[in-house]
C-alpha cells in the first residue's frame, strides 16, 4: 500500500510539473498615464508605454480627452479615450484604427478580456412568416493588441444570450483556423428568439485560442562551420545547418523544436509560415529576404529550407560567408487559453 501510495505522489507530482511547465496565457498591457489634451498626443503616449500604433487620419486628433489610467489594460484605455473623442475603435494591418462615429450614433457593444477585444459588427434579422419566433446572426470580430501572433482561434465562439426570460444557446462549431492578421470574424447564430424581444439583454461567449506572447529572434553570428549548430531560447531549440552553395544558389535548413507543451495543429495547418529568414551581408542590417521557401512540420518539429539566388537567377557570389549573419524569427512557446466575452443591450432589429 505504502509502495503505491509514494506512486500516486510521484505520479501527482509528475502531473504539478508538467502544468506548471505550460506557458502562461498571453497578457494585455497595460497604461498609466494621468493628462488631459488631445487625443493624437494622449495616443502617441499610449504608444510609447505598449509599443502599438495608432491609425487616426479617420479620427479628428485634436479632439480633447482625458486620460485617467492606473495600469489600465490596453483595450480598456483605448475604448475609453476613443468614447470620449466619439470614435469606433478597429484593427487595421498592424495599426489600432479610430474612426469618426456619426452623429447620434453610439458605440457598439464590446467586451474585454486582456489583450483580446470581441466587438459586435452586425446583427441580421431573418423571420419565417409562418414561426411564432425569430433567428438572428450576430456578426462578431475578435481583435487582439497587434503585437503578438494568434496561431489558432475557433471559426465561431461558444455562446448564450438571453432576451427577457429566455436563455438561448448557440451552435458552436468544433474546429479551429490560423487566423490572418491580427482580427477574426465570427457569427454567432441564435434561433427560437421571441418575436417581440427589441434587445439581447447580454451575449455571453467564449473563444479558445493558440497565441504566442512574442516572437523570438534568433542570431547566427559565424556561418562558416561546417556542422549544424545550435541554439537554445526560451525553451525553443533552433539548428542552422550549414549553407549548401550551387552555382546560382546558396540554401541553408533551419530545425526546430518546441516544448512538449506544444499545441497539436492538424496535418493541413501549417503555422511556421509566418516565421523570418533573413541573411545579412556585413554591411547589410536590413538583410535578404529567401528567393524560395519550403517546410515540413510534424508535431513540436519544424524543418524549413531557405534558398538565395542571385539577380535575375545569375550566379550567387557568396563569399566565405566570413562576416555574414543569419537573424530567425520563430514565436515563443505557444499558449492555449480561453477568451471571454460579454456583451450587454444587443439591439435587434
Amino acid at each position: 500500500m505504502c509502495r503505491n501510495f509514494a506512486l500516486a505522489l510521484t505520479i501527482a507530482a509528475a502531473g504539478v510539473a508538467s502544468a506548471a511547465d505550460k506557458p502562461a496565457p498571453v497578457a494585455a498591457k497595460t497604461v498609466a498615464l494621468k493628462a488631459a489634451g488631445t487625443l493624437s498626443d494622449t495616443l502617441t503616449e499610449v504608444a510609447k508605454q505598449t509599443g502599438t500604433a495608432f491609425d487616426l487620419t479617420a479620427a479628428d486628433g485634436t479632439a480633447k480627452v482625458n486620460a485617467n489610467f492606473n495600469n489600465v489594460p490596453f483595450w480598456a484605455a483605448v475604448e475609453a479615450v476613443a468614447d470620449q473623442a466619439g470614435c469606433f475603435v478597429s484593427v487595421s494591418g498592424d495599426k489600432v484604427r479610430l474612426g469618426k462615429r456619426p452623429k447620434g450614433v453610439a458605440a457598439v457593444p464590446s467586451g474585454i478580456d486582456g489583450p483580446f477585444r470581441v466587438v459586435l459588427k452586425k446583427v441580421i434579422a431573418r423571420r419565417d412568416p409562418e414561426l411564432p419566433d425569430a433567428e438572428y446572426e450576430l456578426h462578431l470580430e475578435v481583435q487582439w493588441e497587434p503585437r503578438f501572433p494568434v496561431y489558432l482561434i475557433d471559426t465561431e465562439p461558444k455562446a448564450t444570450a438571453t432576451a427577457g426570460l429566455q436563455k438561448l444557446t448557440a451552435d458552436a462549431a468544433s474546429v479551429r483556423v490560423i487566423p490572418t492578421g491580427y482580427s477574426h470574424s465570427a457569427v454567432v447564430r441564435l434561433k427560437n428568439v421571441p418575436r417581440e424581444a427589441k434587445q439581447l439583454d447580454e451575449l455571453t461567449g467564449s473563444f479558445r485560442v493558440v497565441a504566442a506572447a512574442k516572437m523570438l529572434s534568433v542570431e547566427f553570428a559565424d556561418l562558416t562551420g561546417d556542422k549544424p549548430v545550435s541554439q537554445a531560447v526560451e525553451g525553443v531549440t533552433v539548428t542552422l545547418h550549414p549553407v549548401k552553395k550551387t552555382a546560382k544558389r546558396a540554401e541553408f535548413r533551419v530545425e526546430l523544436e518546441y516544448p512538449a507543451t506544444h499545441p497539436e495543429f492538424e496535418s493541413f495547418q501549417q503555422w511556421s509560415g509566418t516565421n523570418q529568414f533573413r541573411l545579412h551581408p556585413p554591411t547589410d542590417r536590413a538583410g535578404l529576404p529567401p528567393t524560395d521557401y519550403s517546410a515540413s512540420e510534424s508535431g513540436r518539429r519544424v524543418r524549413s529550407d531557405y534558398s538565395f539566388a542571385g539577380p535575375n537567377g545569375t550566379a550567387f557570389t557568396l563569399p566565405d560567408l566570413k562576416g555574414w549573419r543569419v537573424v530567425y524569427q520563430t514565436p515563443c512557446p505557444m499558449a492555449e487559453q480561453e477568451v471571454k466575452f460579454t456583451l450587454k443591450a444587443v439591439v435587434l432589429p
